[in-house]
């Protein structure tokens, strides 16, 4: 809850404060210094450079001093560029001592009425001046006077661009992310990698993946603007692409992790290494190395006797440190594990970065980073942009953990930010992400200071509005604040408005919360919202000078959002249909086609979108969601609703089957089997004393009607839960399950997801359930799963236990069952908990799932409260 009251806080006050007055430099410079005066363009004149400039720059210059014209003015004010040496003069002039990688990177800018000066000590330090002037010439007609000392705060200051979920970049691409992060003085940029370089050794990587060429080019392009390439290779984990090909399955720990106990494997990863380092010969080599989820119980754990998971790590990462010290590169991992298990640290190699990742809005990291500030450890902090699984960016989410993070791994004495982009639903577009790169580049210039997130966001946005979109001060809201307006519906009340997960999804499952009274008047109100703020981008992008894509991508994501909330309305007509009645065939019929044409023409404009920014490769993945989503708005009347009677009859369970609109003949299963022409036809209510898993459908020839189906287990306890002592979270619409009958209503969750909606999830608390079995009958077994994944918070109950009473009001315990299996090393895990009830007769019956205790002191949430996740509790 504090989270969200900071970050809606946080958008609030962005929105309605205006800019400070200030110059609209970013990076802010350590000391800016007015002089009150003001000069005109018309009066400047010839550049002269004295010093190691690059031509390019030049040329940038003297179009800027002189508005794109092909000659210098007439003016008499000079431009001068010195390259100087670090001497007592030049260093009074800034606040304090500067180590020497901050000497490198300083420089010293005065603009007078009658010059400007530019000093350095390196061709580094004249190239982030330039940066400044620049934005200086941007600022308007008239330029103010101003002294400027300027250096960074952090050595590192990079960002990542995933390219292995989903979008490769093309060339073109990577080339504009360069020029435009160095504007911004980031000085290092890598390309996380985990099947897509193309290897000569192992060429398992798609056609369209990165190659060594285009690596050394692109290192080429970015040494221009003093940016380092940083090498990149998964290492450990995340290793499920390769492994899955049949010569490489033999390596396998699991699915997706490297079997540590194989010499094999590091003849593979010494293979990668080298040729990877060949390409790029960077300072630093990132090998990625988290997540390692399911370590030490694959081949492993026979492999290597004695070890512990943790001790596995260790020796892999060493092993590691020894394949890459051969390289004239320093090793860089991500410090998730060591961080859930500091104990570890003093095994591991002094010489690496690690890399402490978290992507949440939270109010300190000083807790999350004290593990590496103890150690001595170098250390580098990587917040994130806020885009993976979102169809806009949550900027207001992105901008607090940005600040927040880099402020505290700052005081924890990190000497690096790495500011990262994430693919995990392969649909992100990488032209929507610049807002918050550039957030990190300004922080990591400039540390978070005293004057506050709100005050110095609002001055970086009006840079920001002034440099990437040449905007100047027309009398319109400013195109950050529209980012940011967009990005607010993220926490707009409607569930998911901005993700990909609902942008996609059919309308069914149908969840309570989703369709109340409330959600509907919510969903038409942020409607009306959306068209006045897609009105406001449409006259936006009229002024805009630079980046005019942006506002146009941004509309994209808008009318993205529009068809969601479009969608949700329709939901809410189909629930109103099946549940009361209510409402017309043919209206909700022509909504949905209309809705298939709306999934077509946003798949044209995206497929555009996708080939202006990646190449070919994984855009047919997404334009087959595309499809689906369109062709099951085109046969929604054609589903069939399969309704099980809450209770049993006489020891069976009826069910009904009807098609969603119109009258249709239906063709159904009951062992699981797709059904067919030749399957059973439904004429009547089915009746059923047993486990049955049915499978529905109509039959249209030449069309992909869709398959309903329903998994009903049949035991005594089904509809007889007389009192659910616990409440089950709201966090989720599908974290109710279906209400106070979900866990005894025959019907069981996937096993490997608990967002099938059939899992009943519980926070912080003992899950307790008391039967009313209406007569004592003799019982022989209790059986109920439950989920595990302790990284998003799941985790397993202490124990289950049994309770028995004669008259429903007094207890006494009969049975407990439990488990031996670690909190941190199963990650979407079902478990089922059995428990013997031979000799018990009873009427009443109790279970009781014990809580396992808040989050563990390794998770990087500690100490919250963890979650329970039931299925159906069996009772035979």
């Amino acid at each position: 809850m504090k989270k969200l009251i900071l970050i809606l806080s946080f958008i609030a006050l962005f929105i309605a404060v205006p800019a400070m007055a200030q110059l609209p430099l970013s990076p802010m410079p350590q000391s800016v210094v007015t002089t009150g005066d003001n000069i005109s363009k018309s009066s400047l004149g010839k550049l002269v450079v004295k010093g190691k400039i690059p031509p390019r720059i030049v040329r940038e210059l003297e179009k800027a001093l002189n508005k794109g014209e092909s000659l210098p003015g007439n003016g008499s004010l000079r431009v001068e560029f010195k390259m100087v040496k670090a001497e007592k003069e030049y260093l009074s002039r800034f606040n304090h001592a500067l180590k020497p990688w901050q000497l490198d990177e300083s420089y010293l800018l005065s603009v007078g009425k009658k010059k400007i000066t530019v000093k350095a000590t390196t061709d580094k330090g004249l190239f982030y001046a330039s940066r400044t002037l620049l934005q200086f010439f941007d600022s308007g007609d008239m330029i103010p006077c101003a002294e400027i000392a300027d250096y960074p705060d952090f050595q590192v200051r990079a960002w990542q661009d995933d390219i292995s979920r989903g979008p490769i970049p093309t060339m073109d691409n990577l080339r504009q992310q360069i020029r435009t992060m160095a504007d911004f003085k980031l000085n290092m940029f890598t390309l996380y990698t985990e099947y897509v370089f193309r290897y000569k050794s192992h060429p398992f990587a798609p056609a369209d993946g990165i190659t060594p060429e285009q690596i050394r080019e692109l290192r080429e392009y970015a040494a221009q603007y003093h940016i380092e390439l940083m090498a990149n290779q998964q290492a450990f984990g995340h290793f499920e692409k390769i492994l899955s090909q049949p010569e490489y399955k033999h390596l396998a720990e699991n699915a997706s992790v490297l079997n540590p106990a194989l010499p094999e494997t590091y003849k593979l990863l010494d293979d990668l290494l080298r040729e990877n380092f060949a390409a790029y010969q960077s300072e630093y080599f990132h090998l990625g190395c988290d997540e390692t989820f399911g370590l030490g119980e694959g081949p492993a754990k026979q492999m290597l006797p004695g070890l512990t998971p943790t001790e596995m790590y260790a020796l892999h990462i060493n092993r590691l440190d020894s394949l890459v010290r051969p390289l004239p590169t320093t090793p860089v991992i991500w410090s998730d594990i060591i961080l859930n298990h500091p104990e570890m640290i003093k095994t591991l190699p002094q010489r690496m970065v690690y890399v402490a990742w978290a992507y949440h809005a939270a109010e300190s990291f000083s807790d999350y980073l004290k593990p590496l500030t103890e150690s001595g450890l170098k250390f580098w902090v990587a917040p994130g942009a806020g885009c993976w699984l979102n169809v806009y960016p949550d900027l207001g989410e992105a901008a607090v953990n940005i600040w927040v993070l880099i402020r505290d791994g700052y005081n924890a004495g990190a000497s690096g930010v790495l500011n990262t982009t994430w693919d995990d639903e392969g649909s992100d577009l990488m032209n929507h992400n610049w807002l918050p790169l550039a957030w990190g580049g300004e922080l990591s210039w400039k540390k978070p200071d005293d004057e506050g997130m709100i005050k110095r966001y609002n001055t970086f946005c009006k840079a920001f509005d002034t440099h990437f979109f040449g905007y100047g001060s027309a009398p319109f809201i400013s195109p950050s604040a529209l980012m940011n307006e967009l990005a607010s519906y993220h926490k707009s009340g409607v569930r998911n408005l901005m993700k990909f997960e609902n942008f996609y999804s059919t309308i069914f499952p149908i969840f309570p919360e989703d369709v109340s009274a409330v959600a509907d008047s919510l969903n038409r109100l942020k409607k009306h919202e959306l068209v006045q703020l897609q009105e406001k981008i449409e006259k936006m992008g009229t002024l805009v000078t630079r980046h005019t894509d942006v506002p146009e991508l941004m509309q994209f994501a808008s009318k993205q959002a529009m068809f969601i909330l479009d969608k949700n309305l329709l939901r809410i007509a189909v629930h109103n249909w099946i549940s009361h009645g209510t409402g017309n065939e043919t209206s909700i019929q022509l909504e949905a086609l209309r809705l298939a044409e709306v999934s077509k023409e946003l798949k044209n404009e995206y497929d555009r979108w996708w080939k202006n920014e990646a190449r070919p490769f994984w855009l047919e993945n997404i334009d087959a969601r595309y499809d689906k989503l369109t062709n099951d708005l085109e046969q929604l009347g054609n589903n069939i609703i399969i309704t099980p009677t809450p209770t049993l009859k006489n020891g069976q369970r009826a069910i009904t089957m009807k098609a969603l609109l119109g009258k249709k003949p239906i063709y159904f299963t009951t062992d699981g089997s797709e059904p067919t022409e030749k399957s059973q036809k439904y004429t009547d209510t089915l009746w059923f004393d047993q486990s049955v898993a049915i499978r529905a459908k109509t039959i249209i020839p030449k069309q992909e009607t869709p398959v309903s189906s329903l998994n009903l287990t049949w035991h005594k306890g089904i509809g007889n839960i007389s009192k659910l002592h616990s409440a089950p979270s709201n966090y989720h619409p599908a974290y109710l399950a279906g209400g106070e009958q979900a866990l005894a209503d025959g019907i069981t969750g996937e096993k490997s997801t608990i967002w099938s909606g059939d899992w009943q999830g519980y926070s912080g608390q003992d899950i307790m359930v008391d039967f009313d079995l209406k007569k004592a009958e003799p019982l022989h077994r209790l059986s109920v799963r439950f989920f595990q994944n302790t990284p998003i918070w799941v985790m397993l109950p202490k124990a289950v236990e049994v309770y028995r009473s004669a008259d429903g009001e007094k207890w006494e315990k009969f049975a407990e069952t439990g488990h031996n299996i670690d909190p941190d090393q199963h990650r979407d895990l079902s478990h089922p908990f059995t428990v013997d009830l031979t000799g018990l007769q009873t009427r009443y019956l109790r279970i009781k799932a014990v809580y396992p205790g808040p989050l563990p002191e390794w998770h990087p949430s500690a100490g919250q409260e963890a979650m329970m996740f039931a299925d159906e509790i069996i009772i035979e």
